[in-house]
């Protein structure tokens, strides 16, 4: 036996025995069983009986409804977000870089926002816009808790909260009636009230209205309502009792754009004097939700970028109370302040740092471009690939394939001089090969030295993708699509499609419009235009995203899961109540996965 295999002989040994897997074999016998007794991790990855395995979340409010993402509580019902010491973790998509803000500020005739408190105070609008314009000013900069972006990067480069904001050109009082007729009830009994599609036609109307190029990931629209209009993402639902503000994605079809909602305080309760430094209560708090999902839209802007394995985002691990830091000093009314940004004292809720593993005013933290761990996975195929994310080779690689607490196979490999692993074939304990696409199934890659961290990889859903309790999983890819076809052309449409890791879909090896990007927020689906298909057509979907346990590997790692899509017209074996369309049924040849 050469030298490098006998030391990864003795690698693959001590990784086993630091698992704590072991061989119920004695020596000399064949293979036949292992068990294997798991340390305690933060989220386990591993999922118990059939779907929805995860425990429930320990949090009322959920970060996520429907296309609202980094839900911010209602202001008088703030509660301890789940879980705050768990990092947030990179799930593969972009970030926001180099953005122009832009403010809609809706009040149609008979609606008007607060004009001065007094004192020569400035009004509600007038107060927002001043702070915009402090933060574009101040930008770049390390002394307010923007700089806390400058930590999270993407693919594309390192992280940054480089802004531009000028009122004269940036701003709109937008007279434009509200929709008549089918709106929304306000649980506060609130007479208007417009329901977020509402407000991204309205938001769409806007930028169509405008000069071009104001989509895109490097302009961010926040929409600001009166005190007397309720909002409401979905039944009961609303800004006056769920949520203080939220940020979405729009795309009609002419190209997407993210924006950020931010209710009129008011049509909760009256804001009590003490916690504004520039003295209009009312217009501190939308400032404090606006300062809030700017910097979660900034970080996360469809849902494939930073938050915790819960959804949490930057904002939401820190607003319990929320949590404010150390004053700075007392403004002239007394009242505390914790950032001074171009000039101007402002209370603003504290930002998640993972460097600090905590809550900060501000940070001189930063990033490069991210190196995560890759491990690519295909439904009903025993092939795993992957890379480590450095150029590094000669890395051994183990990974395991375990469902319940049972080892049910083995790969083994060393990377490349790129960093790339794989594809190795999973070999069973039992004899022959052993295909993945269960969601029970669960992964250990473990890395030899010059490797990363290890990773615990569920492949399951975890819970539901609708709501943000868990990922999209094999069940979800195999019952979250409509296939068909016309002579001229097909469409895939694809569900859930909002915060379910990247979505890709291929046909006979060819790439499409992303899923991601057409997501319709109303309906949750993805109607995605392909060439004609017929039963030789392979049409196949895949999802990526940070499925690795972060207490083992705190950046995880991102894993792409890939299935193969059924022919136009076939019959599904299940039916998707949550679904707005009828999906379409397996492929007509699987697999054996060796239950």
């Amino acid at each position: 036996m050469g030298s490098h295999k006998r030391r990864l002989v003795v690698w693959v040994a001590t990784a086993l025995v630091s698992l704590g897997v072991s061989s119920a074999i004695a020596a000399g016998a064949s293979a036949r069983r292992f068990s294997v007794s798991l340390p305690p991790v933060g989220r386990s990855p591993w999922p118990g009986p059939g779907r929805g395995a995860w425990p429930a979340r320990g949090r009322g409010l959920r970060p996520r409804i429907g296309p609202a993402m980094g839900i911010l509580a209602p202001w008088g019902h703030q509660e301890v977000a789940s879980a705050p010491s768990i990092p947030l973790v990179y799930h593969g998509g972009p970030v926001m870089r180099g953005v122009t803000l832009h403010t809609i500020f809706w009040a149609p005739a008979g609606y008007r926002f607060d004009g001065s408190p007094g004192a020569a105070t400035p009004g509600y609008e007038q107060l927002i816009q001043q702070f915009l314009v402090d933060v574009a000013h101040d930008s770049g900069t390390t002394g307010n808790v923007f700089s806390v972006l400058n930590q999270y990067p993407d693919r594309a480069g390192a992280g940054s909260h480089g802004l531009a904001y000028d009122p004269a050109t940036d701003s709109i009082d937008d007279p434009n009636p509200y929709p008549s007729g089918q709106g929304c009830p306000s649980p506060s009994g609130i007479a208007a009230c417009v329901t977020d599609l509402q407000l991204r036609h309205e938001i769409e109307r806007v930028i169509r209205s405008g000069p071009p190029g104001e989509r895109g990931l490097n302009n961010l629209w926040l929409v600001f309502l009166p005190p007397d209009v309720d909002t409401c993402v979905a039944i009961a639902q609303c800004g006056s009792d769920t949520y203080a503000g939220y940020h979405a994605l729009l795309d009609f079809g002419r190209g997407s754009a993210v924006y950020v909602v931010a209710p009129d305080p008011l049509i909760e309760s009256t804001p009590p004097p003490g916690a504004d430094p520039q003295g209009n209560p009312e217009a501190e708090l939308a400032i404090d939700a606006a300062a809030h999902e700017t910097a979660e839209a900034l970080s996360d802007p469809e849902g494939t970028g930073w938050m915790d394995p819960n959804g949490f985002e930057v904002g939401d691990k820190c607003e319990n109370g929320p949590q404010q830091g150390t004053p700075l000093g007392f403004a002239a009314d007394g009242s505390p302040y914790n950032q001074v940004i171009d000039g101007h004292q402002y209370l603003l809720q504290t930002m998640w740092s993972n460097p600090a593993a905590g809550c900060v005013q501000r940070s001189t933290a930063t990033s490069s471009a991210l190196s995560l761990a890759t491990v690519n996975l295909r439904q009903f195929s025993s092939s795993v690939s992957g890379n480590i994310g450095t150029a590094t080779g000669g890395v051994p690689v183990l990974v395991g394939l375990l469902r319940g607490n049972e080892l049910l196979a083995l790969a083994f490999d060393s990377t490349r001089a790129g960093g790339g692993w794989g594809p190795v074939t999973l070999t069973a304990v039992r004899g022959g090969q052993h295909a993945l696409g269960d969601d029970r199934d669960a992964l250990l890659v473990v890395y030899g030295p010059g490797g990363p961290k290890d990773d615990a990889i569920a492949t399951g859903d975890g819970g539901d993708p609708f709501s943000e309790l868990g990922f999209t999983g094999w069940y979800d890819l195999d019952h979250g699509a409509q296939v068909s076809s016309t002579p001229l052309r097909g469409t895939v449409v694809v569900g859930p499609c909002s915060q379910t890791g990247v979505l890709a879909l291929t046909v006979n090896g060819a790439g499409t419009a992303s899923p991601t990007e057409r997501c319709d927020a109303e309906t949750d689906a993805a109607p995605v235009p392909t060439p004609p298909l017929g039963p030789g057509s392979t049409v196949m979907l895949s999802s990526q995203d940070n499925r690795a346990d972060s207490s083992l590997s705190p950046s995880g790692a991102l894993v792409t899961l890939t299935a193969e899509l059924g022919e136009p017209g076939s019959v599904p074996n299940a039916g998707n109540s949550q679904l707005l369309f009828t999906p379409s049924g397996f492929p007509s040849c699987t697999a054996y996965l060796r239950t």
